[in-house]
């Protein structure tokens, strides 16, 4: 039950990293092993890791394989023999030591979007594509992991948690009834 957090100003103004280090703090109870954020003007990603798998201790988020395109989430993959055979990664990724973070940007990489369609388990993850300048977000079929999202001011806020969107102090208590 990681927590990850989500912020992009579509003004182009720089993340305020306060900001972004407190909603982060605020997932502390959802990830007490590792956590992490990363910001890039405009974008800015939180991560706080439970470990829950083998291959979780090699997971190191918010990850990227270029330095482009950013992902941090709630993620377990499962099929993850199928998946690396389909991406034709056998001989370039461990079954053992990849982290379900880094299937995914393999996954994202090679169909884009279309990645769900290739992807079992169930996960929600915010994806900053510095290629496109765009935040491309996602949760599983069956909705086993939460992911909300407002629109507050020029700001874009994601995460998997209820408790840390409240703590943007431009977020309202208050739910839409009617979402």
């Amino acid at each position: 039950m990681s927590g990850f957090v989500a912020i992009v100003n579509t003004n182009g103004a720089p993340v305020d990293l306060t900001l972004l280090e407190h909603l982060t703090n605020s997932l502390r109870c959802r990830g007490p092993d590792q956590q992490k954020v990363w910001a890039d003007g405009p974008v800015g990603l939180g991560h706080t890791l439970f470990r829950t798998t083998h291959e979780a201790r090699y997971e190191n988020q918010p990850a990227s394989l270029d330095g482009m395109v950013w992902i941090t989430g709630c993620i377990r993959v499962d099929g993850r023999r199928a998946l690396i055979a389909e991406l034709g990664l056998e001989k370039r990724l461990s079954l053992d030591t990849t982290p379900d973070s880094e299937l995914v940007l393999h996954a994202y990489r090679t169909w884009g979007e279309r990645c769900l369609d290739h992807l079992l388990g169930d996960f929600a993850f915010a994806l900053w594509d510095g290629h496109k300048r765009q935040l491309f977000c996602a949760r599983d079929r069956f909705g086993m992991r939460q992911l909300y999202h407002a629109q507050v001011g020029n700001s874009l806020v994601v995460s998997n948690s209820m408790y840390c969107m409240r703590q943007h102090p431009a977020i309202s208590s208050e739910l839409n009834d009617q979402a």
